[in-house]
């Protein structure tokens, strides 16, 4: 392969362990340890063995790894919450929600984290706890369309899985939100288009937004 042909060339090397994902550990393993040979830095090269050591339920070695992982990158969300992931699988969930907690106060842009905090929920009343801090955080955060978007789906998702037997205010509270703002941002992006194409200012932009909105009944 190529990777083989040139083992000196970091990003040939972690372009392909990342075609590697999915393999087995004792396929990508020796790939990452092999990049870690050259440069023992590499935040991103622990972060990946941390995740394939964490899947393959090697969980001793995995701590070790995701140590070494903050440590070098502790502003990396991801690196973090490989920490929760361990909780998780240790059967500390409440502890894992904890952790991603702490990472979604500072960013609830982040879907991914979003549904791995509903997805270590164990029981209906965390579910819906857990769905009401989302919700003062969405309330509490500057937000894009485009997040919003992604809750939006998953709490229309809940909405179906636990509606039954669940008040179903705060997600729909969550979804109304969701769906206005994705009104705007379309608008939005819709009078930008028409903005750069005719050198509109920005009150005529604005003036746009609001008859977009108009028309579309929003």
């Amino acid at each position: 392969t190529a990777a083989e042909e040139f083992p000196h060339y970091q990003p040939l090397q972690e372009r392909y362990a990342m075609a590697l994902r999915g393999r087995p550990l004792e396929v990508i393993q020796p790939v990452l340890e092999a990049i870690l040979s050259k440069t023992p830095d590499n935040a991103w090269a622990v972060r990946e063995l941390a995740q394939h050591l964490l899947h393959a339920g090697k969980l001793d070695e995995a701590e070790k790894e995701i140590s070494r992982a903050i440590e070098l990158d502790g502003e990396n969300s991801f690196a973090v919450s490989l920490r929760a992931t361990l909780e998780s699988k240790r059967g500390d969930n409440a502890s894992a929600r904890k952790r991603l907690r702490g990472l979604l106060s500072k960013d609830i842009s982040d879907e991914y984290l979003v549904t791995k905090l509903l997805d270590n929920c164990d029981t209906v009343d965390e579910h819906q706890q857990e769905l009401a801090w989302v919700l003062s955080e969405l309330r509490r955060q500057p937000l894009t369309g485009d997040v919003l978007m992604d809750i939006d789906l998953k709490a229309e998702g809940l909405c179906t899985d636990l509606g039954s037997i669940v008040r179903w205010d705060i997600a729909n509270d969550v979804l109304r939100k969701a769906r206005e703002e994705r009104v705007r941002t379309t608008c939005r992006r819709v009078v930008r288009r028409v903005a750069s194409a005719h050198a509109i200012s920005g009150a005529g932009m604005r003036r746009g937004c609001h008859r977009v909105q108009r028309v579309r009944g929003d």
